[in-house]
């Protein structure tokens, strides 16, 4: 069995065209009192469901020019939302005052049903979302049920589908979700890096994913490193301060490589954005910092399983430049069980060696 690679994840929803992003196919649209209409968008779990988000609130920009948008986000991720350029507002949801806020449209692209309760006793006249159970017909004036085949459909996909009942019919693909997250890092002297200045090419590697989805082996990333040349590579490991940990315990190689440098447990999401977004490029399995990478238009290698739940037919990063390496597979049944995944081992090292060799390659 073979890996494939999927040039910017285009395999499922065109991503990777060269053609400008349009609007999304619409109906006729929600008739608001005004034409300035405020939005209020719930998305209070991961950084990479924010990420998939993003060009939804796009082309809500795009059909209330003039509109409001406030995104309430975990406290955590509040700075990378603040990033977001058709984001008027972020709010977290202990601040979520919606009889403050005097929403016209609350759009819940996660299914939070405290802040839906909240939504409801404010008389927020149109609540939009996808929750289940008997709450789908106490908290939303709209649900919109999940797809028959949502396993099928990427993230993105999932939330353009909660536009509809405002008028907006989307498509899947081709559409260029690439486009449309609008994401600006202006500061960067919050970081300033000592290697800001390095000739060399700058990868930012991202090994493990925190348990959110399978993970390549660890010696899968040194022979990969070790294989880079020092002279051309320069190598930032990034994770948190618990994934150090790993691993220093499991491959303490990894971090003692001459051009290999660390960023664990060290950066918040806003200083992880500004570092992304001085780097040549992006590597490592389904995790938030990859979905970034992509997001801010970097050379982005997603390393992934075929699983339910994570394959990159669902959860693959979004991109012009970024691009998958999955076993060609359609599902693993052993991989939906556990993260141990044994597929996502069946990847070589020659094949993601091979990415980013190219990615350094000079212009012709």
């Amino acid at each position: 069995m073979h890996s494939i690679l999927l040039a910017g994840s285009r395999s499922f929803f065109g991503c990777a065209t060269q053609e400008p992003a349009p609007k999304a196919q619409r109906m006729p649209l929600h008739a608001f009192p005004t034409d300035t209409p405020h939005f209020v968008a719930v998305r209070t779990d991961r950084i990479g469901d924010l990420l998939c988000t993003l060009p939804a609130l796009s082309v809500l920009r795009q059909n209330w020019p003039r509109c409001r948008i406030t995104l309430v986000v975990r406290a955590p991720l509040a700075p990378l939302a603040q990033l977001a350029q058709q984001v008027d507002a972020v709010v977290t949801p202990d601040a979520a005052d919606f009889r403050q806020l005097k929403a016209d449209c609350a759009i819940f692209f996660h299914a939070d049903a405290v802040l839906a309760r909240a939504a409801k006793a404010a008389g927020v006249p149109m609540r939009i979302g996808t929750f289940r159970g008997l709450a789908r017909f106490t908290l939303p004036t709209h649900n919109v049920p999940r797809a028959a085949n949502h396993t099928r459909m990427h993230e993105i996909d999932q939330t353009m589908r909660l536009l509809e009942p405002l008028g907006i019919t989307y498509q899947q693909g081709p559409f260029n979700a690439a486009d449309l997250y609008t994401l600006k890092v202006d500061d960067h002297t919050q970081v300033l890096p000592a290697w800001v200045g390095d000739t060399r090419f700058k990868l930012l590697l991202q090994p493990l994913t925190g348990g959110s989805a399978p993970a390549w082996p660890l010696e899968r990333y040194l022979d990969v490193v070790k294989q880079l040349d020092p002279s051309r590579f320069l190598i930032i490991v990034h994770g948190s301060a618990a994934e150090g940990e790993q691993i220093r315990t499991q491959c303490p190689a990894l971090l003692t490589q001459p051009h290999v440098l660390t960023e664990l447990g060290t950066l918040s999401l806003a200083q992880l954005a500004a570092v992304i977004d001085l780097t040549d490029g992006v590597l490592g399995a389904s995790t938030g910092p990859i979905h970034l990478g992509a997001a801010l238009g970097r050379p982005t290698l997603a390393l992934h399983g075929p699983g339910r739940g994570f394959s990159p037919v669902r959860w693959g990063p979004v991109g012009r430049r970024a691009e998958v390496l999955c076993i060609d597979r359609p599902t693993c049944e052993d991989c939906r069980r556990t993260r141990d995944c044994h597929c996502i081992r069946e990847i070589g090292s020659a094949q993601v060696l091979e990415r980013l060799q190219a990615w350094a390659e000079p212009a012709a």
